[in-house]
């Protein structure tokens, strides 16, 4: 890459130095100040899969897929940034192992049923593996809205009974201050045994 593209090209691999990290700001994070247009390739490995907006990058090209596939999310998130949006599409090319290699590792298989799960459970807005992939809304955000009587918790119930008898008998709240905390009740039923 170093011999086709030169300087425009940047390398991120291992521990990152404040310098390589000011080149990564100026050319990928566009919402930080001090702009450059020196570097157009960022070739780096998961070390950057969090912590740095590359929102100035329009593709993430992965050439290799975890069995987790929240790290290649991850990858995609660096520049898929709310609010900080430089291209109206992105582009996420993966490179596959051959099928000898798929049959051996698998990594494939595992990643897209693991991905069918994260999308199941908690939805996606973006097209991660595959170009028949269909994202779906967030099938966890409508089980948390739904609101059954019958799945009201034991706490719940408790505090919508507190809140409906502090608001009946207003002075209760104020004399329950004075109570020492950490405060142990029985039953009263003191029987003596003979």
């Amino acid at each position: 890459l170093e011999k086709e593209f030169g300087e425009k090209l940047l390398t991120a691999i291992g521990n990152v130095s404040k310098q390589t990290s000011l080149a990564i700001l100026s050319n990928f994070d566009a919402s930080y100040k001090e702009k450059e247009d020196k570097h157009y390739i960022l070739l780096t490995t998961d070390k950057l899969s969090e912590g740095f907006n590359l929102s100035r990058a329009g593709a993430v090209i992965n050439y290799d897929i975890p069995w987790n596939p929240v790290r290649v999310i991850q990858r995609v998130g660096r520049i898929n940034r709310i609010g900080a949006k430089v291209y109206s599409e992105l582009y996420i090319v993966n490179f596959f192992p051959t099928q000898k290699g798929a049959d051996i590792t698998r990594s494939r298989e595992i990643a897209q049923t693991k991905m069918f799960m994260i999308h199941n459970i908690l939805g996606e807005d973006a097209k991660i593996f595959d170009p028949g992939e269909e994202p779906k809304p967030a099938e966890l955000y409508h089980r948390i809205n739904q609101y059954k009587e019958e799945d009201e918790s034991f706490i719940t119930k408790l505090r919508k009974e507190y809140a409906e008898l502090t608001k009946k008998y207003p002075y209760l709240q104020e004399s329950l201050k004075d109570l020492p905390p950490r405060l142990k009740v029985s039953n009263g039923d003191k029987r003596k045994s003979s």
